[in-house]
């Protein structure tokens, strides 16, 4: 899964990013959330299980934190 977030923001962004898995708790995978120069960043999905998940995002910037989440559905 791609995250960007605006280049110009970037080098500024530091948080957490968390494979949310709502059928099995136990299932949940979190890593720092750290972007590239260019604002993205890949999101490994390999040894997730098929179905839904949600990816939620925790990060600060600029003496501000925010906050986003999206529902992801494997294959």
């Amino acid at each position: 899964v791609l995250v960007r977030v605006p280049q110009a923001m970037a080098s500024r962004v530091r948080g957490t990013a968390t494979m949310y898995r709502p059928a099995n708790a136990a299932a949940d995978r979190a890593m720092a959330f750290v972007p590239a120069p260019d604002g993205t960043m890949a999101v490994p999905t390999s040894g997730l299980a098929a179905g839904h998940w949600r990816l939620q995002l925790r990060w600060s910037a600029d003496g501000h934190d925010y906050y986003a989440e999206r529902d992801i559905r494997l294959p």
